[in-house]
C-alpha cells in the first residue's frame, strides 16, 4: 500500500516554497560550476537534482488540489524516499526545449595514433555516431540527442565495470585514439538557462 503524509494546507505551502527554493539554488550552482570549468558530469549532476526538486515541486501542487478533507491534503512519503525517477520526469515536462533537443556530447582527442577513420557510438546514448580522422586531434562537438535521464547522472559520476574493462565518466580509450567525452557546454547551459527561467515561473 502507498504510503501517504496527511498534511493542512499551510505544511503543503511551504514544502512548495521550499522545494522551489532549493530547485533554484541547485540550479545556480550548476551555473556557476559551469561558467568556472568544472567537469560536465558534476554540472549535470546538479541540474538534474534541481530538476528533481521542480518535480517534486510539481507533485506538491498538483496536491493541493485535492483535499482528502476540509483544509488537509495527502502527499505520497515516496517522493522523499527516492522515486528519483519520478519526480525528474515531473520536472522535465516543464523543459520542453530541453526535453525536445537533448543534450549533445563533445569528444576532446588527445592522441591518435591510427591510419583509418575511426566511428564509435556516442557512449552517453546519443543518436549521432561520432568519426574521428586519422591522426585528428582536438575537439569535435556532435549535436543533441543525449535523453536526460537518471542513468546518464549514474554513467556521468561513477567509475563503472562491465566485466571486460572499467569506464570512466568522462573517459575513453577507443582502439588507437584516446579521447575524452563530456556533455556539450552549450546544449548544458541552455538546459540550465531553461531550468531557471521555468524556477522563476514554478
Amino acid at each position: 500500500m502507498l504510503q501517504v503524509y496527511e498534511v493542512t494546507i499551510d505544511q503543503l505551502k511551504e514544502g512548495i516554497s521550499l522545494s522551489r527554493k532549493n530547485a533554484l539554488r541547485l540550479a545556480r550552482d550548476a551555473a556557476v560550476l559551469l561558467t568556472h570549468g568544472a567537469s560536465r558530469g558534476s554540472v549535470y549532476a546538479l541540474w538534474h537534482l534541481a530538476v528533481e526538486e521542480l518535480g517534486k515541486n510539481l507533485i506538491l501542487k498538483e496536491r493541493g488540489l485535492k483535499e482528502v478533507s476540509p483544509g488537509k491534503v495527502q502527499i505520497p512519503a515516496r517522493i522523499f524516499e527516492g522515486s528519483h525517477k519520478d519526480k525528474f520526469d515531473a520536472g522535465l515536462t516543464f523543459l520542453p526545449q530541453t526535453q525536445q533537443s537533448g543534450l549533445g556530447l563533445s569528444v576532446t582527442v588527445t592522441a591518435n595514433s591510427s591510419a583509418v577513420d575511426t566511428t564509435f557510438e556516442d557512449p552517453y546514448g546519443g543518436k549521432e555516431a561520432i568519426t574521428i580522422a586519422p591522426g585528428m586531434t582536438g575537439k569535435v562537438t556532435v549535436g543533441g540527442g543525449i535523453e536526460p535521464s537518471h542513468d546518464l547522472r549514474l554513467r556521468l559520476l561513477y567509475v563503472d565495470f562491465d566485466g571486460t574493462r572499467w569506464w570512466e565518466p568522462e573517459a575513453e580509450l577507443i582502439s588507437e585514439i584516446m579521447a575524452k567525452t563530456s556533455l556539450n557546454e552549450e546544449n548544458l547551459k541552455g538546459a540550465i538557462d531553461e531550468l531557471l527561467a521555468a524556477l522563476t515561473t514554478a
